[in-house]
C-alpha cells in the first residue's frame, strides 16, 4: 500500500512539474510577444507544495477560495511545529507574497486579500512566540540527541 502511495506522490509531483514548465513556457512567450515583464516570478518552490497539497485533498488550486489557502498556512504552522521548526511570520508572508502573484500571473482574483487570510497570518504573528519552542526547549532536544547519537 504504501509502494503504491508512494507511486502515485512521486506521479503527482511529475505532473505538477511539467504542468509549471509548460504554464511558464506558455506565460513568458505570451509576455514576450506582449513585450511585458513580470513584476514577481511566484516563489516556485511555495507553488508547487501548494499545488501537490491541494492535490492530497482534491481541492482546487487555481483558482482557490481564501479559506484554502487560510488552511495551507495553518497546515504550514503546524507542520514546522512538529518538525521542531520555529514559525517564522516572514517565511509565510513570502508564501502568501508567492500565491498572491501566482493569481495575478493567472489573471485571477486575490485570494489573499481577505479577512480570512488577514486572520491566519495576524494568528501567526501573533501566536508564533507562544507556539514555537523556547530556545532552552530546542537546544536541549539537540543536546538529547547528541547524548543519543554516541
Amino acid at each position: 500500500m504504501a509502494d503504491v502511495l508512494e507511486a502515485v506522490a512521486v506521479g503527482a509531483q511529475a505532473e505538477v512539474d511539467a504542468q509549471w514548465e509548460a504554464y511558464w513556457r506558455e506565460k513568458m512567450e505570451a509576455m514576450l510577444h506582449a513585450e511585458l515583464i513580470p513584476a514577481k516570478k511566484p516563489d516556485e518552490g511555495v507553488i508547487k507544495h501548494f499545488v501537490a497539497w491541494c492535490a492530497q485533498d482534491g481541492i482546487s488550486h487555481r483558482p482557490c477560495a481564501p479559506s484554502v489557502i487560510a488552511a495551507y498556512l495553518l497546515s504550514r504552522v503546524q507542520d514546522d511545529l512538529e518538525a521542531g521548526k520555529r514559525v517564522s511570520p516572514a517565511k509565510f508572508k513570502r508564501i502568501v507574497s508567492a500565491l498572491r502573484s501566482y493569481h495575478h500571473l493567472w489573471d485571477l482574483a486575490d485570494p489573499t486579500e481577505t479577512p480570512i487570510v488577514r486572520a491566519a497570518m495576524k494568528l501567526i504573528r501573533g501566536r508564533a512566540r507562544n507556539l514555537q519552542p523556547s530556545k532552552k526547549e530546542l537546544h536541549n532536544g539537540k543536546s538529547q540527541i547528541h547524548k543519543n547519537n554516541r
